[in-house]
């Protein structure tokens, strides 16, 4: 992983606010959610996703203290999940079910 402590401090929690964001528009604008639009969104979901991989050896290599911050990306991640249908993230479930496994067993998913 690149960077030091504080650059990954700084790239979760823009990442969270980032989601957030997201997931407040599709909660509160659903009149404008085409199918262009959901596309376009899941992009930047698809790289949380990817990065979310990546943060248990980000942990180990900067500190436990982005704990913190890497579970509120999972959470906005999940909350912005929760809300799309299903069929548009299907291509992702593998990862997700990694994730989710990882959550539940409180395991690092780093297999």
């Amino acid at each position: 992983a690149r960077g030091d402590s504080f650059t990954w401090q700084v790239t979760l929690e823009g990442r969270a606010g980032a989601l957030c964001a997201m997931r407040s528009f599709v909660a509160h604008c659903p009149e404008l959610l085409t199918e262009d639009v959901i596309r376009k969104l899941m992009t930047p979901i698809e790289c949380a996703m990817t990065m979310m991989s990546h943060i248990p050896s980000v942990i180990k290599a900067h500190g436990a203290h982005l704990k913190a911050s890497a579970a509120m990306v999972r959470l906005r991640l999940y909350d912005i999940l929760a809300l799309l249908p299903p069929k548009t993230y299907e291509g992702s479930f593998n990862a997700l079910l990694r994730e989710l496994v990882a959550e539940f067993t409180l395991t690092d998913n780093s297999a």
